[in-house]
C-alpha cells in the first residue's frame, strides 16, 4: 500500500492533501482516509488560528465550571460529614459561599469587559451617526398642516412632542452621568489595575502555599477552592479594566457625541411642543371668545325680545338674497339702540333702509 499524503498548511492555515503520488484506481479506495485526516488537520489549524482572547476566554469558563462543580461537591461532603463539628461545618460552608461569590463577580466581570470591547468596536461608527444627525438643520413644523388638526389630535401630538422631550432629556441625563463617571475613572484606572495585579500575586502565593501543604495535612480543599475561586475573579476584574483603559478615549468622545444630540432632541421637542401648545391656547381662547358673545347677545335678547325677532328676520332676508336669481330691491331692517344715561335703560329704535 502507498503511504498516505502528508497533511500540510498554506495560506491562512488551509488544509491540503499531498499526494506522494499521482493518484490511480488502486488509490480510490484511500481517499475517505486522506480527507478525514485533512479535517482533523483543519480542525487543528482553526483552533491554533484562534484568537488568545477567545481561547483565554474558553479556558476561563472551563475553569469556573470546574470549580463551580468542585464547590457543589465539597458542600455536599461537608454537610454529610458526621465527623465534623457544627462550627467547622460553618466555617467551611462560609467559605464555600465566598467561594461562588468570587465566581459570580468573575463571571459578571468577564461579560462586562465583553460588552466594552464589543462597544469600542462600535464605537466609531456610532460617533458618525451621531455627528451626521448633529449636522442635520431642524425642520420647522409646517403651520398649515397644523391648523387643520382637530382638537383632538392636537391633543395627541402636544403628549407625543412632550414624552419625546422628556425621553431625550433623561438620556441626555443618564449619558452626562456616565461621560462623568467615565472621566472621574480615568486617572485611578492605572492605579486600580496595579491594585489588583498585587492582590492576585497574593492569592498565587496562598495557592502554591495550599498545594505544598495539602502533601501533608488533610482538610485543604476547601481553602483550595475558595482561593481558585478568588483568583478567578481578580483576573476577571484585570480583564474588565484593561478592556475599559484600552477603550477609554473612544467612550468619551462618544459619549460626549450622544449627550450633545440628546440635548438637542429634547430642546427641539420641547420647542414643537410649545409651539402646538400656543396653537390650542388660541384656539380655546378663540372658542371662550365666541362663547361670551353670544351669552351676552341673548342677555340682549332676553331683555328685548323684539331685538332677537328682528336679527332673525334680517338673517332671513340676508339668506334670501344670496340666491340666484332673487330680487335686488330687498330692504332689510336696521336696529338702533342707544342708552339712557339716567336709567341705564335701552330704547329701541327702528328705521327701514
Amino acid at each position: 500500500m502507498r503511504p498516505l499524503p502528508k497533511i500540510g498548511l498554506t495560506g491562512a492555515g488551509r488544509a491540503i492533501a499531498r499526494p506522494s503520488v499521482s493518484p490511480s484506481n488502486a488509490d480510490r479506495g484511500n481517499r475517505l482516509s486522506v480527507r478525514l485526516s485533512a479535517i482533523v488537520a483543519l480542525g487543528a489549524a482553526c483552533l491554533l488560528l484562534a484568537t488568545p482572547l477567545s481561547r483565554a476566554q474558553d479556558s476561563a469558563d472551563a475553569q469556573a465550571e470546574r470549580l463551580a462543580a468542585g464547590i457543589a461537591e465539597r458542600r455536599n461532603a461537608v454537610q454529610a460529614d458526621a465527623t465534623l463539628s457544627e462550627a467547622t461545618k460553618a466555617n467551611a460552608l462560609e467559605a464555600l459561599d465566598m467561594a461562588e461569590g468570587f465566581l459570580e463577580r468573575a463571571a459578571n466581570d468577564r461579560n462586562l469587559a465583553r460588552e466594552t470591547r464589543e462597544q469600542r468596536q462600535a464605537a466609531p461608527t456610532l460617533i458618525a451617526e451621531a455627528k451626521d444627525a448633529l449636522a442635520q438643520p431642524e425642520q420647522e413644523p409646517d403651520p398649515s398642516a397644523i391648523a387643520v388638526l382637530s382638537d383632538s389630535e392636537l391633543e395627541i401630538r402636544i403628549a407625543e412632542a412632550e414624552t419625546a422631550s422628556q425621553a431625550a432629556s433623561e438620556r441626555h441625563r443618564g449619558l452626562q452621568k456616565d461621560l462623568n463617571d467615565l472621566r472621574a475613572r480615568r486617572p485611578t484606572i492605572g492605579s486600580d489595575l496595579a491594585k489588583v495585579r498585587e492582590e492576585l500575586r497574593s492569592v498565587e502565593d496562598t495557592i502554591a502555599q495550599i498545594k505544598v501543604a495539602a502533601e501533608t495535612q488533610p482538610g485543604t480543599g476547601t481553602r483550595m477552592l475558595r482561593s481558585e475561586a478568588e483568583e478567578q475573579a481578580l483576573l476577571a476584574r484585570i480583564e474588565l479594566l484593561e478592556a475599559r483603559r484600552n477603550g477609554i478615549d473612544v467612550r468619551e468622545e462618544l459619549l460626549l457625541v450622544q449627550s450633545k444630540l440628546a440635548e438637542r432632541d429634547g430642546e427641539r421637542n420641547e420647542k414643537h411642543a410649545r409651539s402646538l401648545r400656543a396653537t390650542q391656547a388660541q384656539r380655546q381662547s378663540a372658542e371662550l371668545a365666541s362663547e361670551r358673545t353670544g351669552a351676552e347677545d341673548q342677555l340682549l335678547y332676553d331683555r328685548y325680545p323684539q331685538l332677537q325677532a328682528l336679527a332673525e328676520s334680517n338673517e332671513k332676508l340676508a339668506s334670501e338674497q344670496a340666491k340666484p336669481g332673487s330680487p335686488r330691491n330687498i330692504t332689510a331692517t336696521c336696529l338702533l339702540y342707544t342708552s339712557d344715561a339716567a336709567d341705564d335703560e335701552y330704547n329701541v329704535l327702528l328705521s327701514v333702509v
